[in-house]
């Protein structure tokens, strides 16, 4: 039995060291000399990525997914842009860089994934670039509460829910406001629009009288009468989500849309939201909601 007391030592002393390797296997990355930065072309429409250090080859993911070491939007950009690279041993970096000024609102990428990979499309309405559809991102911190008990015991939790016509078909998400204040539901460069942002674009489209008739989409979750402007719509199909009560309760869906704004009344557990009703073209921007109701969502891109 003495004789084999060596044997155990030398494979404890092993053991040790090969979870040693392993633990210093996994760090590495922590003091990877990896670094990414962006550059833009003089004419504001092609970006490059510069990565050095680390262990090439290099992979490239840009938010519009591309996987080249550069892109060419084809208009001049603005707003942020970001890439991820990876290097061969799997350490990544994250370059990250901001064009402002007086350009073109929005390039032609064609669409933007959110932090679950959910992607959406991108539309240009006057000087504003939106993402359609609505919101339906997934993250972590912002809980799924399907039934009324629990969204009525919600405090300061971010949730969400789903929105059904009355034959059970999914119309589009609902999110309260405490998920609306985490900031985190739009993807990278985008936001929740302000009340302004919102009034910018019912300007462009003739105002508060008719604007709900050009936003509305002429799906069949629209409830009758749907009065659309089918002579000057615009892109942003808007679906009649309807709103979740603070009880839990749902209501109106498939009768209005009903969207959350970033503007705090003058509550502080109160934000500014913007409804869109079946019977008219009116839109109505006054009305003021707690954070524990759930509306629609949609992202702007930042300026």
């Amino acid at each position: 039995m003495k004789s084999l007391r060596p044997l155990g030592l030398i494979f404890a002393i092993l053991l040790l060291g090969f979870l040693h390797c392993r633990k210093e296997k996994v760090d590495l990355c922590l003091t990877s000399d990896l670094e990414v930065s962006i550059r833009v072309s003089a004419d504001t429409t092609t970006l490059f990525a510069n990565a050095r250090g680390g262990l090439p080859p290099y992979t490239y993911k840009w938010q519009n997914s591309n996987s080249s070491d550069s892109i060419y939007s084809g208009t001049r950009l603005n707003g942020y842009y970001y890439v991820d690279v990876t290097d061969f041993s799997g350490c990544k970096k994250t370059g990250v860089i901001h064009i402002s000024g007086s350009v073109i609102p929005c390039d032609n990428f064609g669409s933007v994934k959110a932090q679950d990979s959910s992607e959406y499309n991108i539309i240009v309405i006057g000087t504003q670039c939106w993402l359609f559809p609505d919101l339906e991102v997934k993250l972590p911190e912002v809980k799924y509460y399907p039934d009324n008990f629990n969204w009525n015991l919600i405090k300061d939790e971010p949730g969400f829910c789903y929105a059904y016509n009355d034959k059970g078909a999914k119309i589009t998400t609902l999110y309260n406001g405490n998920a609306v204040k985490t900031g985190k539901l739009c993807p990278y460069g985008w936001h929740i629009p302000s009340l302004g942002e919102w009034q910018t674009l019912i300007d462009y489209l003739g105002g508060d009288a008719i604007a709900g008739g050009k936003l509305k989409s002429n799906s069949l979750h629209w409830k009758s009468p749907n009065t659309l402007d089918t002579i000057a719509p615009s892109l942003f199909s808007a679906e009649p989500g309807g709103r979740r009560q603070t009880d839990g309760s749902s209501l109106y869906q498939g009768e209005i849309a009903h969207f959350w704004t970033s503007t705090k009344a003058a509550d502080t557990n109160t934000y500014y939201g913007i409804l869109i009703v079946n019977a008219g073209t009116n839109i109505f921007t006054g009305l003021q909601w707690h954070v524990k109701n759930g509306l629609q969502c949609r992202c702007i891109r930042d300026k």
